[in-house]
């Protein structure tokens, strides 16, 4: 009597989505390209995979680079409700982009928490990582500019509030100058993980060293609206200390980022947009330099009658008393000392912003088609294949989250060149440069959340599609 055969039942395979999943299989190889391919019969439902696509791009890959959507969007929101030419219809466009801007920032800010509760390493690639904390000044940066609308929208109303704010800005800002730029650039490590080539050196080591320069500058907006004195010192003196910290050390970072590039030239194509980096410091430097000399000004100009004899300048008048010297034009010599040192010290700022203006975009057309001659394939959108965005856009860089890179810097831009024009309205060259970085901005920055949508769109429809066995094998 002849045995009975054994038959074998194809295995049951638990995929990421849910459990129990059964692949039905012909028995061939299953790299035959010839073999058959079938619908899992019990597929999990396209929330589900919608779901763990979310999840693994968003929560388990998180990165403080994802807040520098918040910052682009804020800066466009300030600088909307402020434009150069002013309007009623620009304002109220300013005001949706700083809703966006607070949706964003809250939304990020929750994964953020949830991502540290649920990745306990995450917590030390954020402040020692120096791939992943220097982007910590998106998140504190994306903070400022929130507080900044508020204080646009408010004014005088909220001044409290807002200068409250302003402090866990410094707290911020000063943490991630200090605390993460050290632990994350120059701090040794026992196990010696921050150690870089020269050739990976970045000047994204400027995000936490920017943040203080932000801050500067929020501290000149809100002054001129504080309603005692020793306030108005306090904040222009802490926001003066807190951009000559950070216009000296970026200064550096860039020096070291030019050698590298002398001996490695421009970054790679993944990482060309940190060559807008430079250009927010430059023209956030500007605009804060330009704000304390403002604010000097108005502060001697309103207490005119007490500046001689005040204990602010009390090694003045005791030396003018020493030497019988009349202090009666003291208030106007220092005005004018103070708007003329500023001035000089923004205008060579921003002179060197329109450089590395010209350099960043240089050097992303040049990774791209017709400049390239070789470009980087993986990174544009090839027109032969793919949808209709993807041939519309052939030989164009991919989206990725690097273009929001240049929405910063280029606000900062407008900014400094429209406070160069509020402070000498006879250089109107300065209004017109201002709209159209402003203008490239808010253009960059609706392409950005478009991109974004497309993003989440196409994430959806592969959600959607049935999961073939090789697919999912």
């Amino acid at each position: 009597m002849s045995p009975t055969p054994q038959i074998e039942l194809p295995q049951q395979q638990i995929l990421p989505f849910s459990l129990g999943n059964r692949l039905f299989d012909d028995g061939q190889d299953s790299n035959n390209t010839n073999s058959p391919t079938f619908v899992c019969d019990d597929q999990p439902s396209w929330l589900s995979r919608l779901f763990f696509m979310l999840n693994e791009k968003l929560v388990v890959n998180f990165t403080p680079v994802f807040f520098a959507s918040v910052m682009g969007t804020g800066i466009c929101s300030n600088i909307l409700y402020n434009f150069p030419f002013p309007a009623k219809w620009l304002q109220v466009c300013g005001i949706i982009f700083s809703v966006v801007c607070l949706v964003l920032f809250l939304s990020l800010t929750a994964l953020m928490i949830f991502a540290l509760f649920k990745d306990s390493h995450l917590w030390y690639r954020i402040h020692r990582d120096p791939v992943h904390a220097p982007a910590m000044g998106c998140f504190v940066m994306g903070f400022i500019t929130l507080v900044n609308m508020l204080h646009s929208l408010t004014e005088k109303s909220w001044i409290y509030a807002v200068w409250v704010l302003w402090w866990v800005a410094v707290f911020g800002s000063v943490y991630t100058a200090f605390l993460t730029f050290f632990f994350s650039v120059v701090g040794k490590h026992r196990k010696r993980e921050n150690v870089l080539k020269t050739s990976n050196i970045s000047l994204a080591f400027l995000l936490p060293v920017v943040t203080l320069t932000v801050c500067a500058a929020l501290g000149g907006s809100i002054c001129p609206d504080l309603p005692k004195l020793n306030m108005k010192i306090t904040t222009m003196v802490l926001s003066f200390v807190m951009w000559a910290i950070a216009v000296i050390l970026a200064f550096i970072v860039v020096l070291v980022n030019f050698w590298r590039m002398f001996v490695h030239k421009i970054p790679a194509t993944g990482q060309v947009f940190t060559m807008f980096l430079p250009i927010g410091f430059l023209g956030q430097g500007a605009y804060a330099i330009l704000l304390f000399g403002r604010n000097c000004v108005e502060i001697i100009m309103e207490n005119s009658n007490n500046v001689a004899s005040s204990s602010y300048t009390s090694f003045l008048h005791e030396a003018a008393n020493s030497h019988n010297q009349d202090l009666s034009n003291l208030p106007v010599i220092l005005s004018t000392a103070l708007l003329a040192t500023s001035t000089m010290f923004a205008a060579s700022l921003m002179a060197f912003g329109y450089f590395f203006t010209f350099l960043a975009f240089a050097s992303v057309l040049s990774k791209m088609q017709p400049f390239a001659r070789k470009p980087n394939t993986q990174h544009i959108y090839d027109g032969t294949e793919g949808n209709i965005v993807q041939r519309l856009f052939s030989g164009f860089l991919r989206f990725n989250r690097g273009f929001w890179s240049m929405t910063f810097p280029l606000g900062t831009m407008s900014l400094c060149n429209g406070e160069m024009y509020n402070l000498y309205k006879g250089m109107e060259a300065f209004r017109y440069i201002s709209t159209i970085y402003a203008c490239i901005l808010i253009s960059i920055t609706l392409g950005c959340l478009c991109g974004v949508a497309y993003n989440f769109v196409k994430m959806v429809i592969t959600s959607m599609r049935p999961a073939t066995s090789k697919e999912m094998v």
